[in-house]
């Protein structure tokens, strides 16, 4: 069994933590060699497996619950989450979506949003089809551009996330409304 909970040290048992470590010596030792000769011994072997990071997240065993992550409560701001264990590679992926969207139907489309850069660490959740869900949000900054240029209110409208996230609604909203909640 691993660290106790509430130490800062992972908690993970230890021959899984050495088995992360073994699989992250080999993958950096494949990215820095030569890759490997293709099957049948022509050239066109692929290209060195590159790993952008690995997290691993020890979920309590004690515990039976539905939950992917569990339960436990997340640690203070600024705190080390003892359940999850960076091995090699950035702390997260950093993304941007292409939210333009073209103008439908005789209406003027919103101007284009901010760049906004989105943090992903691996205990969030993302879409898995980030195309579909940039062409979501268009429309929903065209929605809201619709909304605030109609007419009939005075000034911009307030926007209200509802689910925290990384922001990624909000954020992309931000240049169309008022204020964000």
């Amino acid at each position: 069994v691993g660290a106790p909970a509430g130490s800062g040290a992972p908690t993970g048992p230890p021959h899984v933590r050495r088995v992360l470590a073994d699989l992250v010596a080999a993958l950096r030792a494949r990215s820095e060699g030569a890759a490997p000769p293709s099957p049948d011994g022509t050239a066109g072997a692929p290209p060195p497996f590159r790993l952008h990071s690995l997290w691993a997240h020890y979920h309590c065993g004690d515990r039976h619950d539905n939950s992917v992550f569990g339960r436990t409560p997340p640690p203070p701001p600024g705190a080390e989450d003892p359940h999850w264990e960076l091995f090699c590679g950035a702390p997260f992926v950093r993304e941007a979506l292409d939210v333009r969207a073209p103008a439908r139907g005789g209406s003027c489309p919103p101007p284009d949003p901010p760049h906004v850069a989105l943090r992903f660490p691996p205990n969030v959740f993302r879409q898995a089809n980030l195309d579909a869900f940039a062409a979501i949000v268009g429309r929903v900054r065209h929605r809201v551009h619709d909304f605030a240029e109609d007419g009939r209110r005075q000034g911009p409208p307030v926007c209200v996330e509802l689910y925290g996230g990384v922001g990624t609604l909000g954020l992309h909203l931000c240049d169309l409304t008022s204020s964000l909640v």
